[in-house]
């Protein structure tokens, strides 16, 4: 199954809970990627520039930034 078709079957479903996603897309086309969007991705990488150490800092910097403060 690939990306798309999983987000859409995720977001289906009504008991699934809610899922950020981060996709890595060989066809970066607006069209494609503006589904995407439509399904819940919060942001997308290109294949064929992303390497290992990009995405780590992606995914990383989008989990800090959705950090909940700790209670007072």
């Amino acid at each position: 199954m690939d990306g798309l078709t999983t987000l859409e079957a995720l977001r289906a479903k009504e008991r699934a809970p809610v899922t950020s996603a981060i996709v890595r897309l060989s066809n970066t086309e607006r069209r494609l990627v503006e589904r995407f969007r439509e399904l819940g991705a919060v942001d997308y990488l290109a294949k064929q520039t992303t390497d290992p150490a990009t995405l780590y800092v992606t995914v990383s910097i989008w989990i800090c930034s959705r950090r909940v403060p700790p209670l007072a």
